[in-house]
């Protein structure tokens, strides 16, 4: 065999270990400002972002890991404004999930014209399915105003996510 050549089994005697994978990670990102001044009043505030982990099974018929039940993600996204913009409709709430391939099309923003000064925007109970290897995703919040002709301020926050996929792990014999 070549010294290049990729072997066909461990050099090192191995014993498959476990199952793993369907772990759920997020983070919440930094409120971004744009403009010189919050006439206004935005405010934003995530409140109890959960993930909850998915599951990961072995298929005893073929040895192999496989996906079991999705991740779950629940939370709730509170926004307000002054009275006065409320009363004009002067804002709007902005909502998109980025994408990774810059070939693919844009999705477009959901926009909806905010009516009243406290809003709340949130997953149902049971929470949002988030499937298992879907890599991190990413979704952007903006509460964008312009209370008067030409004159546009907003906030923006995102938050970002993912559920690990299910992965077979091995370790040395020695260890089991």
């Amino acid at each position: 065999m070549s010294p290049t050549a990729t072997p066909s089994h461990s050099p090192v005697p191995i014993q498959k270990w476990k199952c793993g994978g369907g772990k759920w990670y997020h983070t919440i990102n930094n409120i971004v400002e744009d403009g010189e001044e919050d006439i206004c009043e935005i405010t934003m505030k995530m409140k109890g972002m959960r993930g909850q982990h998915g599951e990961c099974s072995e298929d005893a018929s073929s040895d192999q890991c496989t996906t079991g039940k999705d991740c779950k993600l629940r939370f709730k996204f509170e926004y307000k404004i002054s009275p006065e913009c409320a009363q004009t409709k002067a804002c709007k709430f902005m909502r998109v999930d980025a994408y990774h391939d810059p070939s693919m099309d844009a999705k477009e923003p959901i926009v909806t014209t905010i009516k009243k000064e406290k809003n709340r925007w949130k997953t149902n109970n049971e929470g949002v399915a988030v499937p298992l290897g879907c890599g991190l995703q990413s979704t952007v919040l903006r509460v964008e105003c312009e209370p008067d002709e030409g004159y546009i301020f907003s906030k923006t926050m995102s938050y970002d996510y993912m559920c690990s996929s299910c992965d077979a792990l091995y370790v040395h014999e020695d260890m089991m």
